[in-house]
């Protein structure tokens, strides 16, 4: 009886036949054309329509299941639906160069979402409850209306990279050093007249960008801080550097070029690390120049 059933199967397949459901092949590449894509839907991993110059988003888009990579650069959306929850595989959104006027809240519901760029829109907030998403690692809405953020985006477990510049923030969540995870902050060109306690407080940040904002003075640094390589303050308004800057014990790089420094402060000589110090643009005399440059004998003084 099996040799029977065994020889039945063999000329099944001779015939072209399976005994089993077909299995669609899936070509590895990315799909640029709707028409083309819905052929096989189950196989669309990557999708573009950049450059699209499109006026309204095509929602046959959310069938694509296994969808990855969703590229939708340079079009004229100013709304997405809200309905992206059906995209539970999606690792990668791109919306640079849009109109969009928010982001939809069920971006939230995109489990495995890491990385999101919507540089270049028009956004005035970002959702609250994308602080749910446990995969998002990286976030550049830099070029828009930003004017707040939800005290919630700290909560963002695996959050490493946030472009915020070229903004409009006043100020930032008072919760900032629940940040778990971040490591490169760019804060450059907003209206950042303060910063909140504890800003310094993220341990694991390397790099902060603050160029081209408010600031009058910085908070207090509790903590010594072993991982911020960089921290460029250019074009604030910045009188004095905290006594306890020094605490800062990683810092290469600090740049202050454009504020109203009239000196260091003594603890600055703590900072071992230091290897480039800016000071373009402040009344610093000359004579006090000069005897910086002979205390930090190991640091490229600036002015």
């Amino acid at each position: 009886m099996q040799i029977s059933k065994l020889l039945i199967a063999i000329t099944l397949l001779m015939q072209g036949y399976s005994l089993f459901a077909q299995v669609q092949t899936c070509p590895d590449k990315t799909y640029y054309n709707i028409n083309e894509a819905v052929q096989k839907p189950l196989c669309v991993k990557y999708f573009s329509q950049r450059v699209g110059h499109r006026d309204y988003f095509n929602h046959t888009i959310l069938s694509f299941s296994n969808l990855e990579m969703l590229d939708l650069k340079s079009n004229n959306y100013t709304f997405l639906p809200d309905s992206f929850t059906a995209l539970k595989r999606l690792k990668h959104l791109t919306l640079s160069e849009n109109k969009l006027l928010y982001l939809p809240a069920s971006l939230a519901a995109c489990d495995s979402l890491g990385f999101i760029q919507a540089d270049r829109n028009r956004l005035a907030e970002l959702p609250a409850e994308l602080s749910r998403n446990k995969a998002l690692h990286t976030i550049d809405v830099s070029w828009n209306n930003i004017g707040f953020l939800h005290e919630s985006i700290t909560e963002l477990p695996q959050l490493r990279v946030l472009n915020l510049q070229h903004n409009a923030l006043f100020s930032l969540p008072q919760s900032w050093s629940q940040f778990r995870a971040l490591s490169v902050l760019d804060l450059a060109y907003n209206n950042i007249a303060y910063l909140p306690e504890g800003f310094f407080g993220v341990s694991t940040v390397t790099h902060i960008d603050l160029a081209n904002n408010r600031l009058g003075g910085l908070p207090r640094i509790r903590k010594r801080h072993r991982n911020l390589k960089a921290l460029i303050l250019t074009n604030n308004h910045l009188k004095q550097l905290p006594g306890d800057i020094s605490k800062l014990q990683a810092l290469q790089v600090l740049t202050v070029s454009g504020n109203r420094l009239t000196d260091l402060p003594p603890s600055i000589r703590k900072m071992k690390a230091l290897r480039t110090l800016v000071l373009v643009g402040n009344p610093i005399p000359p004579e006090r120049i000069a005897y910086w440059k002979q205390q930090l004998s190991n640091v490229n003084i600036i002015f």
